[in-house]
């Protein structure tokens, strides 16, 4: 329940999610608040997974060094070339797709925010069984610990009050 009324803080930097851990910087979070970085068991994997989904997707049409920059990323992660090309169309569908369902939540303010969760769910959950479906299951095995690695580095901020 927290999540549907959370915010995500995040920076996404390349192959690397990043939360400010410092000490002085942890007193600044709003009470409710979830550090990954103490305790990522409470980070929710579907979380977890859209926000290494993202980070590692490129938007439509990416230059040649958007492409680069992402082969690089991917190939600490897939254990063949094969995977890595596979992995590289599921993230930019799941960009896309994720993109379209954002748009359609800006442009229909009628569309209720458990329906946008629901879909996201149902999106992540699809990206999920087409990875496990295309990809070896070393590659898999390496990924699922890169996304239980990143959830040390998100954090889940209670959304602000209205």
């Amino acid at each position: 329940m927290l999540l549907l009324k959370s915010v995500i803080l995040l920076s996404v930097l390349p192959l690397q999610l990043f939360c400010q851990s410092n000490s002085s910087q942890s007193r600044l979070l709003p009470p409710g608040t979830i550090d990954g970085s103490k305790t990522p068991s409470l980070i929710p994997d579907a979380t977890a997974y859209r926000v290494v989904f993202l980070a590692l997707a490129e938007p439509p049409n990416p230059t040649a060094v958007q492409l680069a920059r992402q082969q690089r990323k991917l190939k600490a992660i897939s254990t063949t070339s094969e995977d890595a090309v596979l992995f590289a169309a599921t993230l930019q569908d799941f960009a896309y797709q994720y993109a379209a369902l954002r748009a359609s939540l800006r442009t229909d303010p009628s569309t209720q925010r458990q329906t946008f969760i629901s879909a996201r769910e149902i999106l992540i959950n699809n990206t999920m069984s087409r990875l496990f479906s295309q990809l070896t299951p070393a590659t898999m095995s390496h990924f699922q610990t890169f996304v239980q690695q990143a959830k040390t580095r998100i954090t889940i901020a209670p959304a602000p009050k209205r």
